[in-house]
């Protein structure tokens, strides 16, 4: 039997060449290559007309409120936390449908809602101004913001009957021992031809409103008495 002899003459085909005696025999792998091909295009059909469903849950952090609480018995560089503030968590989850080869068809919102409420963060800040008036002081003045320098002093008498003078309403004492009224404003007496009644004044101990006046305004027409509890005590 003669031997025989073979060489690829086409690599990308596996196509060979034998030669047996003096004959060449033509061997091609072509069909098996189409039949690859073909279950590779079945295949990729198969991918693509499968759809996959999946859950999805996404948390989105939900920043906290901060509330700030004026305190006048401390000075502006002051603050306190009284109360640490907690982020929540807001859920929100999609039933995803994807195609065999990851590619997504739709996104269906599911539920959506807190599922931990935030804590309100809460601060104690120092209001008091280092050069505001005291019951120590008795006496001082106070330059504002636009310049002006107003003599301030304090005085101790209910106010019930000047708070007519704007509307009525009632008072209260703060924490550092002014009157204030229902808007927070400090009870002022003031030369009423600089100062009308009701305007709101810059004091040293805060924004005034005016609701009162006397004999110190001829002689310190910028002057202003505050209206405190530091003589009295007695939270009127």
């Amino acid at each position: 039997m003669a031997k025989q002899k073979e060489f690829v003459i086409k690599r990308c085909f596996n196509t060979k060449l034998i030669l047996v005696g003096s004959s060449l025999i033509l061997i091609m792998t072509i069909g098996v290559l189409a039949i690859s091909e073909v279950q590779r295009r079945n295949t990729i059909k198969t991918i693509l007309a499968t759809v996959n469903e999946n859950k999805k849950t996404i948390k989105k952090i939900i920043n906290f409120d901060t509330k700030q609480i004026k305190s006048y018995a401390h000075t502006v560089d002051y603050k306190e936390i009284k109360q640490a503030g907690t982020p929540g968590v807001r859920e929100v989850k999609y039933s995803i449908k994807t195609r065999g080869d990851g590619l997504e068809l739709s996104r269906n919102k599911i539920f959506d809602d807190i599922v931990l409420k935030p804590v309100e963060q809460i601060e104690i800040v120092g209001a008091r101004l280092p050069n505001a008036l005291t019951k120590a002081k008795s006496a001082h003045i106070f330059k504002d913001s636009k310049g002006i320098s107003h003599r301030e002093t304090y005085y101790d008498l209910p106010m019930k009957v000047a708070l007519n003078s704007c509307g009525g309403g009632s008072y209260s004492v703060r924490e550092d021992g002014a009157k204030i009224d229902k808007d927070g404003y400090v009870l002022v007496a003031a030369n009423y031809n600089n100062y009308p009644r009701c305007s709101l004044v810059e004091t040293s101990m805060g924004t005034g409103r005016v609701y009162d006046t006397g004999g110190f305004a001829k002689y310190h027409p910028h002057g202003f008495d505050l209206a405190t509890d530091w003589t009295n005590s007695d939270g009127r």
